[in-house]
């Protein structure tokens, strides 16, 4: 069951539930000045800002959950990546349910009825990889 967990972390650090974060804007925010940029942007306090999950915190235009320095070997599916190591890993580098103080409340139940269908699944069927299988490509121009 333990394994179970980490396989399910792992795959919402793949291909996370929520697509999108919305949040308002409370305080004035600057922010970092990117290459290119001649001034940072500011974002007033008001303003609603919706932030796309697959882009998770920029960093010169590299999505954190494929970032190398972060995660090792990114695009390799690996479960091991969130047992002690996840500790050390920087904040918001894993947001599959958001970040702040107003978390999703509904993450454990999320996870727990995730894991219940996939040990419903491992108990009821026998699951084989087909010799056919292409590998899955997400769209991210849409």
């Amino acid at each position: 069951m333990p394994h179970l967990d980490l396989v399910t972390h792992e795959t919402m650090h793949i291909n996370a539930p929520a697509q999108t974060l919305h949040k308002l804007c409370t305080k004035r925010y600057v922010t970092p000045q990117l290459l290119g940029q001649k001034e940072p942007f500011v974002v007033q306090p008001g303003t609603a800002v919706l932030k796309s999950h697959q882009l998770h915190p920029p960093r010169e235009s590299v999505r954190v959950s494929t970032d190398p320095e972060i995660y090792a070997d990114p695009e390799l599916f690996n479960p091991l990546r969130f047992t002690e190591e996840r500790q050390k890993r920087p904040k918001c580098s894993y947001l599959p349910f958001g970040e702040s103080p107003r978390i999703c409340i509904g993450i454990k139940f999320g996870i727990l009825q995730t894991e219940l269908a996939r040990a419903s699944v491992v108990k009821n069927f026998t699951t084989t990889e087909s010799p056919h299988r292409n590998p899955l490509v997400m769209d991210q121009g849409l």
